[in-house]
């Protein structure tokens, strides 16, 4: 990747994960406290509300949203990030039994080749459900897990005993609504405290 171009990120996952919420909070992180430029690109073209909660985040942010609900406009949406530090891509949040629209959105994804593409679990699903999105969600071609509302549960070792057995990094938890803050870099060590608390 050539050096001027952005760092691409992109979250998938589930329904109701908290990857939109997660969005922003990795924004407020790179806009906010390290003083970055970012975009905003949403592939979720189902829901309007996440459009205009995506459109409402980027004004905070002093970024701009571009929408790509196909390939091709996902093609034109990086392009016009071109001149930003970090692009951000939301996506649709998918049923694991839906093998066709996942492949769907892997295919727009790919089209924006992202540097990092972040499974996002939810604390409060159970081990059975987190291993069939672990397994569905593979044409993403995800490289790292984030695991949101940890502050939803009372003891997360379902999410320990599958996080062990999947090969791939954590890279930040969430545990709050605050997009502000409750976004943490991922240790182990967190999640085996709040087993024991």
């Amino acid at each position: 990747r050539d050096s001027i171009n952005p760092t691409v990120i992109a979250l998938v996952g589930p329904t109701g994960v908290g990857k939109t919420t997660t969005i922003a909070k990795l924004a407020t992180k790179y806009r906010f406290q390290q003083g970055r430029s970012i975009a905003l690109i949403t592939a979720d073209t189902y829901r309007v509300a996440a459009v205009d909660q995506l459109q409402q985040y980027a004004n905070l942010f002093d970024s701009t949203l571009e929408i790509a609900g196909t390939v091709e406009q996902m093609k034109e949406a990086i392009t016009m990030c071109r001149s930003v530090d970090i692009v951000l891509i939301d996506t649709a949040g998918r049923s694991v039994s839906d093998s066709n629209r996942i492949q769907e959105t892997a295919d727009i994804l790919q089209m924006a080749q992202p540097d990092e593409v972040h499974l996002v679990l939810s604390a409060t699903t159970s081990m059975p459900a987190t291993k069939m999105a672990a397994k569905g969600f593979e044409p993403m071609r995800y490289d790292r897990i984030i695991v949101t509302k940890l502050d939803e549960v009372i003891t997360p070792s379902e999410m320990v005993s599958t996080l062990c057995s999947m090969d791939k990094p954590m890279s930040w938890f969430t545990d709050g609504q605050d997009i502000s803050a409750h976004l943490d870099l991922a240790r182990p060590s967190k999640l085996v405290e709040s087993i024991w608390r």
